[in-house]
């Protein structure tokens, strides 16, 4: 937050966490502590964080559905966004109420082994 604020001109940044916060539930129990942090540094309505997690779980969904997929990622992650930006990006988009459910048809159109091999895919280790 304290990079966001010196510099308007980065719009977003990601805290990428390689080594760390692995069980899920831990990485919520973290995500509620970066929510607070917010509300305690008077940024709420400023900032707002994003979660993506390798094990990321959307409430009332099992643990392989395809549509979880739409917020996993390599490492535990939490992206920082100006929420002025946000606002601006869903205000220019022509139907956003249908963002969330186009992405879950999407993902699950994919299906869920196709969506497992690209995020395994991240982790490989670059040709030499």
């Amino acid at each position: 937050m304290d990079r966001l604020d010196k510099d308007p001109e980065i719009e977003t940044t990601l805290l990428i966490h390689p080594h760390a916060l692995a069980d899920f539930a831990d990485y919520n129990d973290f995500l509620a502590l970066a929510d607070a942090l917010l509300v305690q540094a008077e940024r709420e309505g400023v900032y707002q964080v994003a979660s993506f997690h390798p094990h990321y779980r959307f409430a009332g969904t099992g643990e392989d559905d395809a549509e979880n997929y739409s917020n996993r990622s390599p490492y535990p992650m939490l992206h920082l966004l100006r929420e002025a930006s946000v606002g601006q990006a869903i205000d220019a988009h022509p139907d956003i109420d249908a963002v969330p459910s186009r992405n879950i048809a999407r993902m699950n159109e994919l299906g869920r082994t196709h969506m497992k091999a690209l995020l395994a895919a991240c982790l490989k280790e670059p040709a030499k």
